[in-house]
């Protein structure tokens, strides 16, 4: 009997200067993940345009591609600014 895969979850990072308690946030929503059965990675896309727009479209593009390339289950697209109050947000998601 084969063995089930676990989930794979990409958390990726919109911006790379985080708000103060956002990526501890992060890191407690994956080891959250870890104790149940998801793997969670987390990547950070660095800002790449000085184009508010444009630049966050892109980089969520980026993000998005970098999931598919990388055979994600799931993806969740957090900006620098948004700590997790909850542990167990995502595992509840996927």
């Amino acid at each position: 009997m084969a063995s089930q895969m676990k989930p794979r979850l990409l958390i990726g990072c919109v911006g790379d200067r985080f708000m103060p308690g956002v990526k501890e946030s992060i890191a407690d929503a994956v080891e959250c993940c870890k104790a149940h059965g998801i793997q969670a990675e987390v990547k950070i896309q660095p800002p790449i345009t000085i184009m508010p727009f444009f630049g966050l479209a892109n980089m969520r593009n980026r993000l998005c591609m970098r999931a598919l390339e990388d055979d994600f289950n799931f993806i969740a697209l957090l900006d620098n600014d948004v700590r997790l109050d909850q542990a167990h947000a995502f595992c509840q998601m996927v």
